[in-house]
Parts: C-alpha cells; sequence; structure tokens
C-alpha cells in the first residue's frame, strides 16, 4: 500500500547528538551539537496515543509509534500554537491585560456567566480600560467598534 498511513504529531523536548550533547532552544547550558546523528526526544499528543494504544489492545490498530519514517519541521512563524498559549500566559501574569475575575474564564475552566458584567460586585466593574497598544490609530479603534460613539479622553 502506497501512501500516507497515519500522521502523529509531537512536540520536539531536545535534540542530543551522537555524543550526548543536549540542545533544547531554552537553556543556556545548551551545547553546540556535533556530528550529523540527532536524537529527537518528543512530547507525543496523550490523547491520540490514548486513542492508539486502545485501538492496539482492541486489536484494531498497528503500533503507529513502531513505524514512524518521516519528521517534518515547520517553520516557527507557521508553527505558533504553542506562541499562542505563551502569549495568553504572558497576558494572565501582566496586571495591566487581564483583571483576576477573568482569569479563570481566559483558561477555560471559569464560568462565563461570572465575569458578565452584570454579575460583577460594584467595585470590580470596569467603567474605563487602558488599551495600551491594542490599537493602531484612532480609525483602527472606531473600526474596531462600530455603532458605538468613540471618544477620546483629554490629554492628562
Amino acid at each position: 500500500a502506497c501512501g500516507l498511513a497515519s500522521l502523529r504529531g509531537a512536540e520536539v523536548v531536545q535534540v542530543s547528538d551522537e555524543e550526548g550533547n543536549v540542545w533544547t532552544g531554552e537553556s543556556e547550558l545548551d551545547k553546540p551539537l556535533r556530528g550529523d546523528v540527532r536524537k529527537l526526544e518528543l512530547r507525543l499528543d496523550p490523547a491520540q496515543y490514548h486513542t492508539d494504544a486502545k485501538a492496539m489492545a482492541d486489536g484494531a490498530g498497528a503500533d503507529v509509534y513502531q513505524s514512524f519514517n518521516v519528521l517534518l519541521r515547520r517553520k516557527p512563524k507557521e508553527n505558533n500554537f504553542k506562541a499562542i498559549l505563551e502569549a495568553i500566559r504572558e497576558l494572565l501574569t501582566t496586571p495591566l491585560a487581564t483583571p483576576p475575575w477573568l482569569h479563570d474564564v481566559l483558561l477555560g475552566y471559569g464560568d462565563p456567566a461570572a465575569a458578565a458584567y452584570w454579575s460583577l460586585p460594584a467595585d470590580q466593574r470596569v467603567t474605563k480600560h487602558d488599551f495600551a497598544d491594542t490599537f493602531l490609530d484612532l480609525d483602527h479603534v472606531r473600526a474596531s467598534f462600530p455603532g458605538c460613539d468613540v471618544r477620546l479622553a483629554p490629554d492628562g
């Protein structure tokens, strides 16, 4: 049979060479890799692995993890899922960006109704917000809030 039989995604945790030098891309202790042989330590998708293991146990699937033969690497600019998660984490740790009552909702385990304006105690309701560098210019602000009366506060 020809063609792609299965496809699995993984995150590269670290790369090592034949001498055991490790490169993670995140540490000052990373050593330059030598030679032409590389060993990749991968973090597999646990949900997909569970599905595959169940299929193998039921006799409905082969062990695809013993037959990897192609590894594709996308450019970091195109493969930005991890970068998006890091940006959310950074937003959550920046006091200017998000109020504490919104953190649980952004993380996906809070009750969205609890973050509704009318559900908040009066002292936590937002009456004005500093958008910092969110918008390019006044036209961008107006385009982002169609049908709203956008007013600029006087300087000071």
